[in-house]
């Protein structure tokens, strides 16, 4: 743990004892102590930060105590730990009034106000009583529900006239004198107003002006942030934004945040009901990671590919070697015992999965050809299945599915300042180009070799209805919600995010959202009364295929009948008179037999 000392600390330094304590030391009225000050700017200027050549070598700081002898000192205190290296908005902090021996606890409020206005949460103010003694004061500003040994002294107003609550507790030196100090003050909201922005992006958010209060908002981004501030029993004050996605905003050129992250970063907005890419992003804070989506582009579509490629390709190149060889080890084993020409019809005849006239007489080779049949039906049922879709969707060249290809095609890439950012290949990089949300489907629109990059869900839904391709994902991103750096409310609303993410019901969020979206993509293609007739030469190819299989079909029959022809038609009727006759011979031994066996018995 460590320490932060603040204001007139020197009868502190002189009477504790603080065992290997880490101490840090903050003034504000000796001008030596400006060493800081290179730091604390940058907490203002993201160029600065970047321009700072110091390691962050200092940590956060648990525990300050702050002395003041007014409440301007104690604000300008309060701004010297913000911007320090050890600022740590979730730290316990102890106020002291230097001259509370005089003037007793009048400065309980102001102080305790105070620290509010900085996002000061887990807060104590020591002071002596002229009749109780040594007491603490703190403040609720959501709730009364606080543990027993602290009682209310006061209310005054806080956001839109909530509640807040100045509590009250005695000073007794025993066991129990810490227990309690720092209690939970997050446990229920009862009504507290959370601020929120919002953009409309399909399919997360999805914005409907006409219903009422929340229902105005669906998708799953809304539907979380509703469902884990309904637990916490808070109201919703929503500001809408009704630009486009592009103003999600990011770090400007000058330096600073822009769009949306601006009233986010200076404390205006307490939490964006749109996820961003989890990323290190300069003064704001992100919550538990809660969701997955990914980058991709859409572009126009190349020329259709070929009924003759899609059957070649039908199976992998893998396979199709494995294939090869079995053939190859088959006719080898036929052309033992066969000949050249035979053998070669029998491995046709495994292949189209027809009668075997001359299966071997080894065990061995015959299991193995058994096998082969088997592998030879899974085969030809899963291209047949494949010959379904020849006709039903067009296939596209594609080369839009990698960076790598993307690069050697040529194209153009177009979008916002944040998807650059995450390029990290120098040729990709210089043929990026920031537009506006509209003019980046526009250049693909307009262009063969323009490609528009964004979220891969928001561009399916981007493209619906219109001859545009989208990629695949050319790479994952991790997505959460983004609050304020200071949000006193952070660890509370971080760890029903997490309980409700271990739960599964943020995946159940986003499968019902996703299964409306459908539903309603489904009823609206219904009511469509347009429909294209299939032409006679969209069927023509279907035709020279089964006129292919038929013609090879009757060339192999030629050939089994020629080389069936060669053997002589009288040894074929001699073999069976050879059969007949052994049958003829055990019919006629069996009942001489029987008549043995009667005189015999006689």
């Amino acid at each position: 743990m460590t320490l932060v000392l603040g204001g007139d600390y020197k009868e502190f330094i002189i009477r504790a004892f603080f065992n290997m304590v880490p101490v840090a030391l903050i003034n504000v009225t000796n001008p030596r102590f400006n060493a800081l000050e290179k730091f604390a700017l940058t907490k203002y200027s993201f160029l600065m930060l970047e321009n700072s050549n110091f390691i962050h070598f200092l940590r956060k700081a648990h525990r300050f105590v702050l002395v003041s002898s007014s409440q301007p000192l104690l604000r300008s205190l309060l701004q010297r730990a913000k911007d320090s290296p050890w600022a740590n908005p979730e730290g316990f902090y102890i106020l002291i009034d230097k001259q509370t021996e005089t003037r007793g606890c009048i400065n309980a409020r102001s102080y305790l106000w105070t620290a509010w206005e900085y996002d000061l949460l887990s807060v104590i103010f020591i002071c002596i009583d002229p009749n109780d003694g040594i007491v603490y004061y703190t403040y609720s500003p959501y709730s009364n529900s606080t543990p027993d040994n602290w009682y209310e002294v006061g209310h005054a107003k806080g956001r839109n006239g909530h509640p807040w609550i100045i509590l009250k507790r005695k000073f007794i030196f025993d066991s129990n004198t810490c227990i309690d100090l720092d209690f939970d003050k997050t446990t229920t909201l009862d009504g507290y107003e959370i601020r929120l922005n919002a953009v409309e992006m399909e399919p997360f958010i999805k914005v409907n002006l006409s219903l009422s209060r929340l229902d105005k908002f669906r998708g799953d981004n809304s539907e979380i942030v509703k469902i884990f501030l309904q637990k916490l029993k808070a109201h919703l004050m929503i500001t809408l934004s009704h630009d486009t996605i592009y103003t999600l905003g990011g770090i400007g050129p000058n330096g600073t945040f822009e769009g949306l992250m601006a009233p986010l970063s200076e404390g205006r907005v307490d939490i964006a009901m749109n996820t961003r890419t989890l990323l290190t992003l300069w003064k704001v804070r992100y919550t538990y990671p809660h969701s997955r989506s990914g980058i991709c582009v859409i572009a126009q579509p190349k020329k259709p590919i070929s009924e003759f490629t899609k059957i070649v390709t039908f199976l992998s190149p893998e396979v199709m070697m494995g294939v090869i060889a079995i053939c190859l080890l088959i006719y080898v084993i036929f052309m033992q015992s066969l000949g050249y020409i035979e053998a070669g019809l029998e491995v046709i005849r495994l292949m189209i999965c027809v009668g075997i006239l001359h299966l071997p007489k080894i065990d061995s080779t015959r299991i193995f050809i058994c096998m082969a049949l088997i592998l030879f039906l899974n085969i030809n049922a899963l291209f047949q299945s494949h010959l379904s879709s020849l006709l039903t969707v067009p296939i596209y060249y594609r080369d839009i599915d990698t960076l790598t290809s993307l690069k050697k095609a040529g194209y153009t890439f177009y979008g916002p300042r944040f998807f650059k950012d995450l390029i990290s290949d120098p040729v990709l990089k210089s043929r990026y180009k920031l537009v506006s949300y509209e003019d980046c489907k526009e250049h693909v629109e307009n262009s063969s070799t323009a490609v528009c990059v964004g979220d891969c869900y928001h561009l399916y839904y981007r493209i619906k209805g219109q001859d545009l391709i989208r990629s695949k994902m050319l790479f994952p991103m991790t997505q959460s919600y983004v609050t304020r750096e200071d949000w006193p409310l952070y660890n509370r609303v971080n760890d029903i995010i997490q309980q409700m993410m271990q739960a599964g019901l943020i995946k159940k969020s986003r499968d019902d959202v996703l299964l409306e979206i459908k539903r309603e993509r489904g009823r609206r293609t219904s009511k469509k009364k347009s429909f294209n007739v299939m032409l006679l030469k969209q069927l023509a190819f279907s035709f020279y295929f089964l006129g292919f299989g038929y013609a090879c079909a009757i060339i192999i029959f030629a050939l089994e009948m020629a080389i069936g022809g060669s053997i002589p038609v009288y040894q074929n009727w001699k073999a069976i008179g050879k059969k007949k006759n052994k049958t003829m011979r055990k019919k006629e031994e069996t009942g001489t037999n029987k008549i043995l066996k009667i005189s015999a018995c006689h």
